[in-house]
């Protein structure tokens, strides 16, 4: 694996002077007079180049899911962001998805009954005769929950040209299943929704789902689940639109069903029917490892034993909440691991069922000498060849939080050829000076070789929305944090 400089860009320019400019952008354009905290932010962008920024924040006195977008790279931004539900209830937790005619959004709202149970809601946004974006005048219901009995939570969709699909844990039978609703016109109906999980309706706890698909007919499941006692990993998948599931699956394969706990898994899928599931769990205790199982043919046969991803020594440290994305047939894994002590960020690929590359550590600095967590990891290409392919990993890092308040930056690192070599490690992400705010909410999109962010944060004395939008290899410049406006934040406190 080859780390090298794309550009000499950066907090110091090629010449030592300093820049002093910024693409950081808040998206989320509340009245400062009563502003309110953001969370949950979330960005797509379609394949036409639109970039869409989701959020909830409570600015008309309930919390709301709002709206924002740019039509030209992230560089201007609507003036006032547009509400998504519409709804009474406490809408939160957005997820969205991006096709080149609509944008989706799902939910978690409280609109149903007295209970404030949550059930999940979707909108679908459209561009009208002047451009533009329009949300219908009703919201869609997934769940079925007219009167708000029990709750539904945490939804994740995604979407395919006239496809969409969304998955989400369930109370509507006791402890919690996983459900999956399908649309095959862009969002206008859905068929009833489905159980996914196999055993007795309610019988044990299921949760965490997430969703991947590959085209229009094969879309991929994984999720936690309790059945054999302690959590495993299963998974279902669909080789017609979401039409219908096969039968559940075990995926964390390799030890007896329900010996250790499995968690926070992640699905990515390639339109060649390549399907990586990753996560990590507990059975090398007494630290955890990540695995993985995969498919090379469209989930008709996966690996017959979970493969282990980090190599130090089995249950050494503790190797956590990974994240995998895939392009042209390669799987790009990375996660946040403890073995020198504070949490660093390692980063293997992997190919047809096969290990590519010895693992690697990104972040730079020493090894442990600070926490980089929360790593994402994105790819985009067209494919003509194996490497024509871009890959992009950002995380949130404490290094510079020497005061240790909690504040953080955001970091990444690039590939232009599908992970066979890296720009520069270490390139900043945001464009503030180095542990001043904390950020959190932090999604990245890929759309060639143009990287995408959107975070919450603090920087303001409230928590906002941002996005920053770079080239692969280029760094976000420093903007130092005036004597003036430190002092007006903490007056404001």
């Amino acid at each position: 694996m080859r780390f090298h400089a794309l550009f000499c860009l950066g907090l110091i320019a090629c010449g030592g002077e300093k820049v002093l400019v910024s693409s950081d952008v808040r998206v989320d354009q509340a009245d400062p007079g009563s502003d309110p905290d953001s969370e949950s932010s979330r960005v797509c962008t379609s394949p036409n180049g639109d970039i869409f920024a989701v959020w909830s924040d409570a600015r008309s006195g309930i919390p709301a899911v709002w709206l924002n977008e740019s039509t030209d790279g992230g560089l201007t931004w609507l003036e006032q962001p547009i509400l998504v539900n519409q709804g009474s209830g406490a809408a939160t937790h957005p997820e969205i998805a991006c096709t080149s005619d609509k944008v989706h959004v799902v939910w978690e709202d409280t609109r149903d009954g007295l209970l404030e149970n949550k059930n999940i809601y979707l909108a679908s946004g459209a561009r009208g005769g002047a451009g533009n974006l329009r949300f219908g005048d009703e919201d869609v219901q997934l769940d079925g929950d007219e009167d708000g009995d029990h709750h539904s939570l945490r939804p994740q969709i995604a979407a395919f040209r006239d496809s969409v699909w969304v998955v989400w844990s369930d109370q509507r039978n006791g402890a919690y299943d996983i459900y999956a609703a399908t649309s095959a016109d862009a969002g206008d109906t859905f068929y009833e929704p489905r159980r996914l999980d196999s055993d007795e309706p309610g019988s044990a706890f299921s949760a965490s789902p997430r969703i991947a698909s590959s085209g229009p007919d094969l879309v991929f499941v994984a999720w936690e689940d309790s059945r054999n006692g302690l959590s495993d990993i299963y998974g279902a998948m669909s080789d017609n639109g979401g039409l219908s599931f096969d039968d559940d699956y075990r995926l964390d394969l390799g030890e007896a069903a329900g010996a250790s706990d499995s968690f926070s898994p992640q699905v990515a899928a390639d339109d060649d029917g390549t399907a990586y599931v990753v996560w990590h769990d507990t059975r090398d205790a007494p630290g955890r490892d990540v695995y993985i199982n995969w498919t090379s043919n469209g989930g008709a046969s996966w690996a017959a034993e979970a493969v282990r991803v980090d190599s130090d020594n089995p249950g050494f440290a503790d190797s956590i909440l990974p994240s995998v994305a895939v392009a042209c047939g390669v799987g790009h894994l990375a996660w946040q691991d403890d073995r020198s002590g504070g949490y660093d960020l390692f980063y293997r690929r992997v190919i047809g069922g096969g290990f590519a590359d010895e693992e690697v550590r990104i972040n730079g600095g020493g090894a442990g000498a600070a926490n980089s967590v929360d790593a994402k990891v994105v790819a985009s290409g067209g494919c003509s060849t194996a490497s024509d392919a871009s890959v992009a990993i950002a995380w949130r890092d404490l290094r510079s939080d020497s005061e240790e308040l909690g504040y953080n930056d955001l970091y990444y690192t690039g590939s232009t050829d599908n992970g066979l070599s890296f720009s520069a490690l270490d390139l900043r992400l945001d464009a503030l000076q180095a542990g001043t705010s904390y950020k959190v909410d932090l999604s990245i999109d890929l759309q060639g070789e143009d990287l995408r962010a959107l975070w919450v944060d603090g920087r303001s004395g409230s928590a906002d929305v941002y996005f920053h939008g770079l080239p692969i290899g280029e760094e976000a410049v420093l903007v130092p944090v005036a004597a003036s406006e430190l002092e007006e934040e903490e007056g404001a406190d």
